[in-house]
C-alpha cells in the first residue's frame, strides 16, 4: 500500500480519460488476439506496413520486366522479320544469277576472261550477286570445249547467303556459219591458171584475186574482187562467217583417237606416206591398234604427210603439220577414195597447210594399183573379198580443214562436202577442182565445228552450297583459303574483283 504521503491526486476528468484510455488498449488487444491473444504493440503494426511496401515493389517490378520482354520481343520480331525478308531477297538474287549465268558464256571470248571457281560479283537491288562457274570434268576452261559447266548463282543480303546452281552444256546442234557453204577461207582466196567449180557459195573474208583464175559459182567476200572471172554472182557481206577455233577444233579427235606414230608410215619420195593402204574401224595396218570411230591421229612434228592411192574410212588428223608457205604441205596425190567412218565426222583435220594434187571424178582400179582396197575384215559398202577387180570413185567425201591454210594445186580434186581453211586458200598449176556442197554438216555439226551457247540441262536446277572459291570463309593465313589468298585486315579470304553492273531485280 502507498504511503499517503506519496499519492498523488488526479482531477476526476483525467481520471476518466486515463481510465477511457486503458480500456481503449484492452479493446485494441481483445480484438488483436481474437479475445485471448497477447496484447497489441507497435513492432507487429511495423511489420504489415513493410508487407505493403513489398507488395507495391514487386507489383512495379513485375510490371517492368513484363514491359522489357515486350521490347525485347518486339526486336526479336523485327530482325526475325529482317532476316526473313534479307533470306528471301537473297534466294531471288541467286535465282536471278543461276538465270544470268548461262547469258554471261555468250561473249566469244569468256574462256580467256573467266577463270573455274572464281566469283564474279555483282550488285543487284540491296544485295550482292556472284556467278562462279566451276569446269567439272578438270577445272580448266582452256581445254575440253564440249566441257560441262555447272554455275552458281549466290544472293547475299545482310546475314543471309543463298546458292543456286544449274549444269550447262554447249549447244553443240548449232552450226558454224561457215557450213553453210561449199568451201570459206578465212584469209582470202587467190589464184593462178586454175578453175574452181561448185553447186554451192564459194566465200571469204578476205578478198578474192587472182590472174587467168575461173571460178564457177555464187561468191561471197568481205574485201574485194581483183582480177578472177566469176561466173556467178558476187555478194559482199559485212560480217564473217563463224569459223572452228584452231586451238580447240582438235582436242575432241585427238583425245578420242589412236596415234599412228610417224615412223610407222613408208617413205615415199622422202616424205612419210600413206601409200597403197586400207585405214579404216577394223583396220590398221601401221600398228594394229584399232578405234571405233575411225580417228587416227599423226604427229607431223613440223614436217609432211603424204596420202595416195589409198582408201580410207575415218577421220585422219594431222598435227604439228608444216606451216610454212614456201615448203612442202601434206598433200593428196594419185588417187584415193575417202569418207569418215562417222557420217558427220570430218574427213580430214590438219594443223597446218594441206594441199590437193589428185585425179578425182574417175573410178579408181583394184587392178591398176594393185592392191586390194576391201580385204576380208574391212569390207567397202558391205563388200569384202580377196579378188582385184573391184572399182572405186577417187574423192574425199566429207569436211576437209586446214588450219593454216589450203589449195588446189594440179590435177582435178574432188571434194563432195565442205572445204575449210583458217587462212588463205586458192586454186594454181593448171588444176580443175570441183567442191559439191552437202548439207550433211550443217545439219548435223561435228565435235569442234557447233557455236551453240551454254545452256541449262533440265533437271539439273538445286539449292547448292557455295564452291570453294567462293565461299568468303573467315582466315587467319593463306593457306586457310581456297584461293590462297586471305585479307588480314578483313580476317576473311579474298574475294573476285567487283564488276560494276547494276541488275535490278
Amino acid at each position: 500500500m502507498i504511503p499517503h504521503c506519496f499519492r498523488v491526486s488526479f482531477p476526476r476528468s483525467h481520471r476518466r480519460r486515463v481510465s477511457r484510455v486503458g480500456r481503449a488498449h484492452q479493446v485494441l488487444n481483445r480484438s488483436n488476439s481474437g479475445g485471448h491473444g497477447p496484447p497489441y504493440t507497435a513492432h507487429r503494426h511495423h511489420r504489415r506496413r513493410s508487407a505493403g511496401y513489398l507488395l507495391v515493389l514487386g507489383a512495379t517490378m513485375l510490371l517492368t520486366v513484363i514491359g522489357y520482354a515486350s521490347i525485347m520481343t518486339a526486336r526479336i520480331n523485327t530482325r526475325m522479320v529482317t532476316g526473313t525478308n534479307d533470306w528471301a531477297e537473297a534466294g531471288a538474287i541467286a535465282i536471278a544469277a543461276a538465270e544470268l549465268a548461262p547469258l554471261v558464256l555468250q561473249d566469244p571470248d569468256w574462256r580467256d576472261s573467266i577463270a573455274s571457281g572464281v566469283a564474279i560479283d555483282f550488285k543487284i537491288g540491296d544485295g550482292t550477286a556472284s556467278i562462279v562457274y566451276v569446269d567439272e570434268d578438270d577445272d580448266d576452261f582452256s581445254t575440253g570445249l564440249y566441257d560441262p559447266i555447272r554455275a552458281y548463282g549466290m544472293g547475299k543480303v545482310g546475314d543471309a547467303l543463298r546458292v543456286r546452281s544449274v549444269l550447262l552444256t554447249p549447244n553443240s546442234n548449232v552450226p558454224m556459219s561457215c557450213l553453210g557453204v561449199a568451201a570459206h577461207g578465212a584469209g582470202g582466196f587467190s589464184g593462178f591458171g586454175a578453175t574452181v567449180s561448185s553447186n554451192q557459195i564459194i566465200s571469204t573474208a578476205a578478198s578474192l584475186s587472182g590472174f587467168m583464175l575461173t571460178i564457177n559459182s555464187d561468191v561471197e567476200y568481205m574485201g574485194s574482187v581483183i582480177g578472177p572471172t566469176v561466173n556467178g554472182t558476187k555478194t559482199k557481206v559485212s560480217i564473217a562467217r563463224t569459223m572452228p577455233d584452231p586451238t580447240t577444233v582438235f582436242e575432241y579427235y585427238v583425245n578420242n583417237g589412236t596415234t599412228i606414230p610417224l615412223g610407222a608410215l613408208p617413205v615415199v619420195n622422202g616424205d612419210p606416206t600413206i601409200d597403197a593402204a586400207v585405214l579404216t574401224p577394223s583396220r590398221n595396218p601401221y600398228t594394229g591398234e584399232l578405234n571405233s570411230e575411225g580417228i587416227y591421229v599423226i604427229d607431223c612434228a613440223g614436217g609432211v604427210v603424204d596420202i595416195r592411192n589409198s582408201r580410207i574410212e575415218g577421220t585422219l588428223v594431222l598435227i604439228n603439220a608444216q606451216e610454212n608457205d614456201f615448203s612442202n604441205h601434206c598433200e593428196v596425190l594419185g588417187q584415193v577414195t575417202w569418207k569418215p567412218a562417222i557420217a558427220n565426222y570430218p574427213a580430214a583435220l590438219v594443223e597446218g597447210n594441206f594441199d590437193f594434187s589428185f585425179q578425182g571424178g574417175v573410178m579408181m582400179s583394184e587392178s591398176g594399183l594393185g592392191v586390194n582396197l576391201n580385204p576380208v575384215g574391212a569390207p567397202y559398202n558391205g563388200e569384202e573379198d580377196a579378188a582385184l577387180d573391184d572399182e572405186y570413185p577417187s574423192r574425199i567425201q566429207g569436211l576437209v580443214y586446214a588450219s593454216a591454210g589450203s589449195g588446189f594445186l594440179s590435177s582435178t580434186p574432188y571434194i563432195e562436202g565442205v572445204w575449210l581453211s583458217g587462212s588463205k586458200f586458192g586454186a594454181i598449176g593448171g588444176a580443175s577442182a570441183t567442191v559439191d556442197y552437202s548439207n550433211q554438216y550443217f545439219r548435223e555439226p561435228p565435235p569442234g565445228f557447233g557455236t551453240g551457247p551454254y545452256e541449262p540441262v533440265v533437271g539439273t536446277w538445286r539449292w547448292d552450297v557455295a564452291p570453294c572459291g567462293a565461299r568468303r570463309a573467315p582466315c587467319a593465313q593463306d593457306s586457310d583459303c581456297c584461293s590462297g589468298d586471305c585479307n588480314g585486315t578483313s580476317g576473311k579470304c579474298v574475294q573476285a574483283g567487283l564488276i560494276g553492273i547494276d541488275l535490278p531485280i
